[in-house]
């Protein structure tokens, strides 16, 4: 009796020692496999920034351009967009991967999540090209509009449905659903589907009239969170006014209206940046940026009018030629003194984005005006 006891001991001792040693094992290969899967998302995030990375600089030389990056893997995760004092950083949330941009207008949401991200290349022009703004969404983005502002709603429909040329007036291109915006016009809020949680809306009051600080949110947009209903409302006096949901009702963001420092007649970029931002100091900061590069640019045409002035201060050529670049021979005063209140005031702007940067818009008009006489007085241009 004795034995037979002592091995159904040894037996039972040998059966624990099993499972104790294959827990051991097995949890060994399952921490293997989590730790190469977070290094494969590590590296997937990487990738995908970097891609993002490239495009936004390539953007630079290929304006009207959209692109489209299939996330695979990283569909679950949740990439972020931010900006502060003028300097952009993306990422993933919770990755070690991320990008920082202090050139780049970048216009976003906070939080993406989606199969793909859709980048659009759009040129900002004041009066000369500054720079292309780059809007950022994803396939989970839903943008809905209300009214017609001027064209805006159907212009912007047009081009968010478009191909590779949706940039090219008149060119719709063929229709490519990896590169298509989720936009539809609506007529009242009763229009809007929610069929997942996951979606983020974006309405737009293309005539600023729908949308008012405290006034109730659509009844089937409550399912959301708070953070994934925005709205932004545009005013006949070409402003932006903010909106985010908070509870039933419409939180307004910005005290002020934010004015949209632009003049253009089709796609604005300046316009459409402020559709594609959460909020406005995302907006703001973006534009932050491009008042930078006003600056830089106007700099380098500062050194084209000191050519141009050291040119004309030949006794063979015309004197008056020499007024409208430096001197008093136009009314509406000359090229140089035009050109430095220009980059004086953006320089301002580029270190603090206020409603006075609307005077930009002034000078610009202007200096397109001197610009076109100094091409007929002399048949040359500063841009």
């Amino acid at each position: 009796m004795k034995t037979n006891r002592a091995g159904q001991i040894e037996v039972t001792f040998n059966w624990v020692y099993v499972l104790i040693a294959g827990a051991v094992i097995l949890l060994f290969f399952v921490g293997i496999i989590a730790r190469q899967k977070v290094i494969s998302e590590g590296n997937l995030a990487a990738d995908v920034v970097r891609i993002m990375e490239s495009i936004i600089t390539g953007a630079q030389v290929s304006e009207k351009t959209k692109s489209s990056i299939p996330l695979g893997g990283l569909s679950e995760q949740t990439f972020y967009f931010s900006c502060e004092e003028g300097v952009s950083e993306y990422g993933v949330v919770g990755l070690p991967a991320r990008v920082q941009n202090s050139l780049d207008p970048i216009f976003a949401s906070k939080k993406l999540q989606g199969s793909r991200l859709i980048l659009w290349s759009l040129p900002y022009f004041l009066p000369f090209k500054i720079t292309d703004f780059l809007m950022v969404t994803s396939d989970f983005n839903h943008y809905y509009f209300l009214g017609e502002g001027q064209g805006l709603s159907q212009e912007f429909i047009e081009g968010a449905v478009d191909s590779s040329n949706s940039g090219n007036s008149g060119n719709s291109g063929n229709s490519d659903n990896k590169l298509s915006i989720n936009t539809q016009k609506i007529n009242s809020f009763s229009e809007i589907e929610v069929k997942s949680t996951k979606v983020k809306v974006r309405i737009v009051d293309a005539d600023g009239s729908q949308i008012q600080a405290g006034s109730r949110i659509p009844e089937q947009l409550l399912v959301l969170e708070n953070e994934d209903v925005t709205a932004v409302s545009f005013t006949a006096n070409k402003e932006a006014n903010f909106f985010v949901k908070e509870g039933p009702f419409w939180k307004k963001l910005n005290q002020q209206p934010v004015p949209i420092v632009s003049k253009a007649d089709h796609r604005d970029a300046a316009l459409y940046g402020a559709i594609f931002a959460d909020d406005p100091e995302n907006y703001l900061c973006n534009m932050q940026k491009a008042y930078q590069r006003i600056r830089l640019i106007a700099e380098i045409y500062e050194q084209k009018i000191t050519e141009l002035e050291q040119f004309y201060q030949n006794p063979r050529e015309s004197a008056n030629c020499l007024g409208f670049v430096s001197g008093f021979a136009a009314s509406e005063g000359n090229v140089q003194d035009t050109l430095l209140l220009y980059r004086t005031r953006a320089r301002a702007c580029s270190l603090l984005a206020d409603s006075s940067c609307v005077e930009i818009v002034e000078m610009a008009e202007r200096l397109k005006h001197l610009n076109g006489r100094l091409f007929e007085e002399c048949s040359i241009t500063l841009y």
